[in-house]
């Protein structure tokens, strides 16, 4: 029986995040710490659950743009709750305009998300001091702006949470109230994140703690997607709002985890973020496809199969996946894909969706797996300039490149792909910018070369 072509391309979907609270979303998780030389997210729940429960913990997770960050700090949060700790997710790219984000913006934003929280835990969410500070704000806008309501969804019945809402709503959608609000509550920082700490997380701690909880965990997720928009004096937004400003981050009282660029892990502040913060940045790498030598590890070449497969053969072993392969697509046409990917998870599963599309029939054909590729390649280079191409060419003619000598963009977009061993890091071009890459022509390596 030929597995259903609508269920694969709905599994398949690269905007959609593995939520490890669901049981078929499980079946889909492939784990990858053995490819990947070790658990990241076991690592950081360790130091929260294992090492300090009671004594409030600040931990940095980084990572290319689509390897998997999301999955991993949505099992972490699994683990914590499995642990008996409370968790807070935000979502910041839903809650914050990602081209402009201040420290004040972010803060209100996870007061809202724990206000929300909170009603869950049946702990009532009241602050006199959040609450005077908001009506302050809202009179110190202009007159016209006071009337706009939010459109969140308001699911607690507290006015504070409501208050959060509408304001972290404002600071979104419109850039002038965010100026007005953000010019008075800047001021007003100390406040604001004393009363968060004491009159929220305090409060529901001593109650949560009552009912056999460990501790709360506030998760931020998608800061890593913050633009590299300069602020009005040239400052990078990332560098500005974690090393700047860093310490207001961290004045919540219990345990917070913040995903961030992976440009910051390059940059001249690296040292002062680790100082600012007293913690080493953890990284979710991309599954290495290559070796150093630029041979194909044909390890992670398994994974990423297993990964593709598992979304198709939710319900079977490994062994059984590969073994109903054909019904899907042919091994040349498998493999091809996963190089196609060069080991980005979110690209993987991009260019499988996209060839569902073109197909849209099983078997999939080689026609259209070269298609797709196709398209994505001329899609990009239509994005570079000749300087561009220049730069890439050179990248692949030496393959020691170093960082320095690579444009951060091109990392953040994903035209360079970093990957990591216990060495450290090196980089190779993303074989789908290839020209001369010929996506159905895998070369002729024994496992011996795999390593």
């Amino acid at each position: 029986m030929l597995p259903n072509l609508q269920a694969i391309y709905q599994a398949c979907n690269p905007s959609q995040v593995l939520d490890l609270h669901r049981d078929r979303d499980r079946n889909y998780y492939i784990d990858l710490s053995d490819i990947r030389g070790g658990d990241p997210i076991g690592d950081i729940e360790a130091a929260i659950s294992l090492f300090s429960p009671q004594i409030p913990t600040c931990h940095l997770l980084s990572g290319q743009v689509g390897s998997g960050k999301s999955v991993e700090l949505l099992r972490m949060q699994a683990l914590l709750q499995q642990r008996q700790f409370q968790t807070v997710y935000v979502k910041a790219s839903q809650l914050l305009d990602m081209n402009d984000v201040d420290v004040v913006d972010l803060i209100l934003a996870i007061a809202c998300e724990l206000s929300r929280m909170m009603a869950r835990w049946h702990v009532e969410a009241n602050s006199p001091t959040l609450t005077a500070i908001l009506d302050r704000a809202k009179t110190a806008m202009l007159p016209s702006d006071r009337q706009i309501s939010t459109s969140l969804p308001i699911v607690s019945r507290s006015s504070l949470h409501r208050q959060l809402a509408e304001c972290v709503e404002r600071m979104r959608e419109y850039p002038l109230q965010r100026i007005q609000l953000r010019q008075f509550l800047d001021a007003q920082l100390p406040a604001i994140t004393t009363a968060i700490s004491h009159d929220l997380v305090a409060t529901s701690l001593k109650y949560l703690r009552a009912q056999g909880s460990e501790g709360i965990v506030i998760l931020v997720d998608n800061l890593d997607r913050l633009t590299n928009t300069p602020k009005a004096w040239g400052r990078i937004q990332a560098e500005y709002l974690f090393v700047d400003r860093g310490e207001w981050l961290q004045k919540f009282g219990c345990h917070t985890i913040y995903t961030i660029p992976i440009q910051l892990l390059f940059s001249k502040e690296i040292g002062s973020l680790q100082a600012r913060f007293d913690t080493d940045p953890v990284i979710v790498p991309l599954i290495p496809l290559y070796h150093r030598n630029r041979t194909i590890n044909l390890n992670s070449l398994e994974y990423l199969q297993q990964i593709v497969l598992s979304r198709i053969f939710p319900d079977c072993s490994p062994s059984q996946r590969k073994h109903r392969c054909l019904a899907v697509c042919d091994e040349v046409a498998l493999n091809a894909l996963c190089l196609a990917s060069g080991g980005h998870l979110r690209n993987l599963l991009r260019l499988l969706h996209r060839w569902i599309e073109k197909d849209r029939r099983l078997p999939l054909s080689h026609a259209g797996l070269q298609a797709t590729i196709a398209e994505r390649q001329e899609q990009i280079s239509l994005s570079l300039s000749p300087e561009d191409h220049a730069i890439l060419k050179q990248i692949q003619a030496k393959p020691q490149t170093r960082i320095q000598e690579i444009p951060l963009d091109f990392v953040r977009n994903g035209l360079i792909l970093e990957y990591r061993d216990p060495q450290g890091s090196w980089f190779v071009i993303n074989p789908i910018v290839c020209e001369s890459c010929n996506p159905l022509r895998i070369p002729n390596q024994s496992r011996g070369a795999a390593g």
